[in-house]
């Protein structure tokens, strides 16, 4: 290297600012960083008019609500239950916390959900006017590997329970023009991969729903002052991918369980409409229009999920 040792004297400060200043005015340069401050302005204007879109008028008294969560016994949603439960949303009932009650339901059936939501009306006195529909479960298995239980027993805890769920619930707060209903989606509704397509094709159809039950509120119910948000958690240390972050090289970054309910929380008891991407959707959001790109990271964490099976 000694022989460019003359070359690299020469280049002072000056010379590098000038060269700095070149390759900024440079039109090879400025197309790609246009395109990016131009999509970073998309994205922030996306999100303020967003939030002006689905604004609501409707005060909340956190004294007074009342929050069902599916999905509460075990990883986020059992975190979601005690952060929520730790608000003093309703007055101590049982020990689980002191204000906080499990009810075992079957979500997957209409029938068990209109009898335990029965129960919890007479235990509660009304209804819920926070709905998390939370609940999922997944296989982690190609498809072709999948037996046709485990198909529908995806989609139906996944997404058709959260039909039963909002037909439940929702005429209630309808009628009050008061609630909300937040979906825990996951990027899935964003990038399949392999070793995942029930999972993500259930979660595409949260997605769906929930931007579907938005405009319903609006535009059919004229109640406005119900909230919808959904929720895209990146992959997460939770049971579901227990077995491939175990025998797997999965990635470093896992989300902690604790810092998505946390992130749940902060954004319902906001008690505004919207999504939360500081855990992960903004990062789904990209993979899916950059396709070049999200093909390669498929592949690198398809690999990864195989070693669940």
């Amino acid at each position: 290297m000694g022989f460019l040792q003359p070359t690299l004297d020469r280049l002072r400060a000056a010379d590098l600012a000038a060269i700095s200043r070149q390759i900024l005015q440079s039109r090879s340069f400025r197309k790609p960083l246009s395109i990016l401050a131009a999509f970073s302005l998309i994205y922030t204007l996306n999100k303020a008019l967003a939030r002006w879109y689905l604004r609501t008028s409707s005060p909340w008294d956190w004294s007074k609500e009342i929050v069902l969560v599916t999905g509460g016994s075990s990883g986020i949603g059992a975190l979601l239950v005690r952060n929520l439960a730790a608000r003093d949303i309703q007055p101590p009932l049982t020990p689980l916390p002191p204000n906080a009650r499990f009810y075992q339901l079957d979500v997957t059936s209409p029938a068990a959900v209109r009898s335990v939501a029965q129960r919890m009306r007479e235990d509660l006195g009304g209804d819920p006017t926070v709905l998390v529909n939370n609940a999922g479960v997944g296989t982690g298995k190609p498809l072709l590997a999948e037996t046709e239980e485990q198909v529908r027993r995806t989609f139906d805890v996944n997404i058709v329970a959260q039909f039963w769920m909002v037909r439940e619930f929702l005429p209630a707060m309808v009628k009050a023009d008061h609630g909300h209903v937040v979906t825990v989606a996951s990027m899935a509704s964003f990038l399949t991969l392999a070793s995942n397509v029930g999972y993500s094709c259930s979660k595409a159809a949260a997605l769906s729903l929930h931007e579907g039950l938005t405009q319903e509120l609006r535009y059919r119910y004229n109640a406005r002052n119900v909230c919808t948000s959904i929720i895209h958690p990146m992959f997460t240390h939770t049971p579901l991918i227990q077995r491939a972050t175990v025998k797997g090289d999965f990635p470093a970054d896992l989300l902690d369980p604790e810092d998505v309910a946390d992130a749940i929380t902060k954004h319902i008891l906001r008690g505004k409409s919207g999504s939360n991407d500081t855990i992960g959707v903004s990062t789904g959001v990209l993979l899916r229009f950059v396709n070049t790109f999200s093909e390669d990271i498929r592949g690198s964490l398809g690999r990864i999920l195989a070693y669940s099976n």
